[in-house]
C-alpha cells in the first residue's frame, strides 16, 4: 500500500514494468480472440491508465471517448473499453464531460449504454464537480443499483473521499429509504477506509445511526479496516 510520497515512484516503475507488454495501443475489437485475452487486455489498459497514469494510452482513450460521445460509429473502439475511455475523458475533459454524462444517463434506454455513461461518472477524481453528481441523485428514472453506485463509489477513491462522506452522512435516512427492506444492512461496510483519521468519525456515525441487522456489516467494517492498518504499520518503505 504506497503513500501519497511514493505514488510517483510506483507509477514510474509501473509503467516500466508493464508498458513493455503493449506494442502499440490497440483500442479496437479483438476479433475472434479468446475471452482471455480480451480480459487481459482490459486488465492491463485499466491498470496502466488509472494507476499507472500511462500518458500515451490516457490519451488514446481519451481521444476515443470523445469521439465516441460525439459519434459512436466514429470510433473503433472495443465495448470492453468504451466504459474506461468514458472514464479517462471525463477525469481529462472535467465539467463539460461531466455534464453530458449526467444530462444522457437518466433518459437513455438502453442498458448497455447506460453502464457506459455510469462508468464515466463513476471515474470523477475532482471533488469540486460531485455535487454536479449529488444534484442527479433525486432523479426519478435514475435505478437503484445506479444510485447505490454514484452514492458509494467515490467513497473508494482518496480525492473524493472527505467530501462523499459529508454528503452520504447528511442524507443517510434518504439513502436508506431507497433501498428494498433489509438490504440496508450492508450499508456499513461501504465505511472500510484504510484510514486511521477517518474511524473515529466513522464511528461515531454509525454508533448514531443503526440500521436493523448491521451487526455483522459493522464488524466485517471493523475487521478490515484493522487488518489494512495494521498492514500499513508492518510495510516498510517502498524499494524499487
Amino acid at each position: 500500500i504506497a503513500n501519497e510520497k511514493e505514488l510517483p515512484q510506483l507509477e514510474t516503475y509501473l509503467r516500466k514494468l508493464y508498458s513493455k507488454q503493449i506494442n502499440t495501443i490497440d483500442l479496437a475489437p479483438l476479433t475472434g480472440a479468446a475471452s482471455a485475452q480480451v480480459f487481459r487486455r482490459q486488465t492491463l489498459y485499466g491498470m496502466l491508465a488509472h494507476t499507472a497514469k500511462m500518458p500515451e494510452l490516457r490519451a488514446a482513450l481519451k481521444t476515443a471517448g470523445s469521439a465516441w460521445l460525439k459519434d459512436p460509429k466514429s470510433v473503433t473502439l472495443a465495448p470492453e473499453l468504451i466504459g474506461m475511455a468514458l472514464g479517462v475523458t471525463t477525469q481529462e475533459g472535467g465539467e463539460p464531460v461531466l455534464n453530458e454524462l449526467l444530462q444522457r444517463l437518466p433518459s437513455e434506454k438502453v442498458g448497455q449504454l447506460r453502464s457506459y455513461y455510469l462508468s464515466g461518472i463513476l471515474a470523477l477524481r475532482d471533488p469540486a464537480l460531485l455535487p454536479r453528481v449529488h444534484a442527479l441523485y433525486s432523479n426519478p428514472n435514475l435505478r437503484v443499483n445506479e444510485k447505490m453506485a454514484l452514492y458509494f463509489s467515490p467513497l473508494n477513491q482518496k480525492e473524493t473521499r472527505n467530501t462523499q462522506f459529508d454528503y452520504v452522512t447528511q442524507h443517510w435516512d434518504e439513502i436508506v429509504a431507497v433501498l428494498p427492506p433489509g438490504s440496508a444492512s450492508g450499508l456499513p461496510q461501504s465505511f472500510g477506509f484504510c484510514d486511521a483519521s477517518m474511524q473515529p468519525k466513522v464511528e461515531a456515525f454509525l454508533a448514531a445511526h443503526r440500521v436493523s441487522g448491521d451487526d455483522m456489516s459493522i464488524a466485517l467494517m471493523r475487521e478490515s479496516v484493522s487488518s489494512c492498518l495494521a498492514l500499513k504499520a508492518a510495510q516498510k518503505p517502498l524499494q524499487i
